[in-house]
């Protein structure tokens, strides 16, 4: 047959808070029966001396050693209580949220509060025990002294003798209530206040962190486009240079590899638009009627025709976007010029061999100072490798 819990609650945790919190209620009723008592005693010396001078005095000075002893106590307090971070190497226990059962901690902390207060706490603690234990008689009389001291205050107005034990009954009711209430609430209230932000805190990290791999995710997902582009750019230039009517020309002039995303031809042909008395140069115009669209000639020249003929054709090499049609083929005019006309909607890297391979020349479309600024691209180009290093870092980052 199963028991019923009749509403009770049997978590060890939580019937020792319920207990602390109600013995912090009972000090606090404790300390206003102090204070009723000080009313009383102001009370009772206005009326024994049937004048009403005695009686805000008195209450003054009594409310007033009342309220230091309260301070001092509660600091105390508040130095003893201060909870301490839980390390993951102490075995505790907390709250399940959604069965209310206490498990086994998995934090490394229960709440992350400002360590520098609990070293302090803790060194402040220790210097105040070893100091009284130490100097426990010059303490005693520095207390009798206070008491005395405080009675004359009083100003006749209550005996010596009943003023000295008057004010060391405050002093020490009042700072052991102070001590209590500040102690209790730092083990109860304010651990739960720790505690209540460490799950905060935990909760906007665990966002930030899920908001971090998302990110890093779309990063990587992003890098993985690229490099797929790019592989597809880079076998359309495959195919196209090994076409019949252009392999063995292209095969002499040995290009180099494809390596820059969105500009394939960039850095395979030299790197330079003159070779020796050979030049490759392009003017750039607007089209009328479509600001977006542009006219381009590209022209190989020599400036030495006898030493430096262009024999046969010149093969001009475009971006992969004009594929299939990406390499031209122009007949020199008397071994002097060879030209190819385009269109175009942005600058490109673009490549002409001649000479049967043996001349090679690049010229970089971005670079003439001629260009219409609206033809120029302003993105920044990146290489293969880059792209591969930027992706194994987030890939490293993600694990």
């Amino acid at each position: 047959m199963q028991n019923k819990d009749n509403g009770q609650n049997h978590d060890p945790n939580m019937n020792e808070e319920l207990k602390n919190d109600f013995t912090l209620k009972i000090l606090t009723r404790v300390l206003a029966f102090g204070i009723v008592a000080i009313l009383f005693v102001s009370f009772f010396t206005a009326v024994k001396g049937n004048t009403s001078k005695g009686l805000f005095p008195v209450l003054g000075l009594s409310l007033a050693i009342a309220f230091a002893a309260t301070v001092a106590g509660g600091f105390l307090g508040f130095l003893f209580g201060i909870p301490k971070s839980l390390q993951k190497n102490q075995a505790v226990s907390v709250p399940d949220p959604s069965t209310g059962k206490a498990v086994p901690a998995t934090n490394s902390k229960i709440f992350s509060s400002n360590t520098n207060l609990e070293e302090i706490s803790d060194w402040l603690t220790k210097i105040i025990v070893g100091v009284s234990l130490i100097q426990l008689t010059k303490l005693i009389d520095f207390y009798k002294q206070s008491c005395r001291s405080l009675a004359r205050s009083f100003n006749g107005y209550l005996l010596p003798d009943f003023g000295f034990s008057y004010s060391g009954s405050i002093i020490i009711f009042f700072s052991v209530c102070g001590f209590l209430i500040v102690y209790l609430w730092a083990r109860v209230y304010f651990l739960k206040q720790l505690n209540d932000l460490e799950t905060v805190m935990s909760k906007v990290n665990n966002v930030s962190d899920t908001v971090k791999k998302q990110n890093n995710r779309f990063e990587q997902e992003k890098l993985e486009r690229k490099i797929d582009d790019f592989n597809r750019e880079r076998n359309k230039v495959t195919v196209r240079e090994s076409s019949d009517d252009v392999k063995a020309v292209l095969d002499n002039a040995k290009p180099g590899p494809v390596t820059v995303l969105n500009d394939c031809q960039k850095n395979r042909w030299g790197s330079s638009g003159i070779n020796g008395s050979y030049q490759l140069s392009a003017t750039v115009l607007q089209d009328g009627n479509d600001p977006d669209l542009f006219h381009v000639t590209a022209t190989v020249s020599t400036t030495d025709v006898t030493a430096s003929p262009i024999n046969g054709k010149v093969y001009f090499i475009l971006h992969d976007s004009y594929f299939p049609n990406s390499i031209i083929i122009s007949d020199a005019v008397e071994q002097k010029t060879a030209t190819c006309t385009f269109d175009s909607y942005e600058a490109f890297t673009m490549g002409a061999v001649l000479n049967n391979g043996n001349v090679k020349l690049e010229l970089d479309l971005n670079l003439l100072p001629t260009v219409p600024a609206e033809y120029k691209y302003r993105d920044t180009l990146e290489t293969i490798d880059e792209l591969k290093t930027k992706l194994a870092e987030l890939k490293s980052q993600d694990q």
